[in-house]
């Protein structure tokens, strides 16, 4: 029994935190030094997951998505935030958005959006 359960624990996605409940959705950006672990199997694409945790609490799940390697350590390319965290952050990307825009607006001489 216990090599039924490791063997299902190697192939679930456990270093997402838990149970995974839907995949919200990615976007692809290009690797940059610390997108990922190791730069060099950095693919750019971030995943955004709304996961359960063994406690039963829900949990967002950024991973930063590699090209595996066997042997690779996938605990190592996510970031789980509480719901509280993850609304903090969804404020600090749509005030940088804001301000990108404003820059973008303000150097083509256009006028800012709203």
């Amino acid at each position: 029994m216990n090599m039924l359960k490791k063997a299902w624990g190697a192939l679930s996605p456990e270093f997402l935190g838990g149970d995974v409940i839907a995949t919200v959705g990615c976007v692809q950006g290009e690797p940059a030094m610390g997108t990922t672990a190791d730069l060099q199997k950095s693919t750019g694409e971030i995943r955004v997951h709304l996961v359960r945790t063994p406690q039963d609490s829900p949990i967002v799940t950024i991973e930063l998505v590699q090209e595996q390697v066997p042997g690779d350590g996938a605990a190592l390319t996510c970031v789980r935030l509480s719901l509280a965290e993850a609304a903090r952050l969804r404020e600090m990307l749509t005030q940088v958005d804001e301000d990108a825009v404003q820059q973008a607006n303000a150097s083509d001489g256009a006028s800012p959006r709203h």
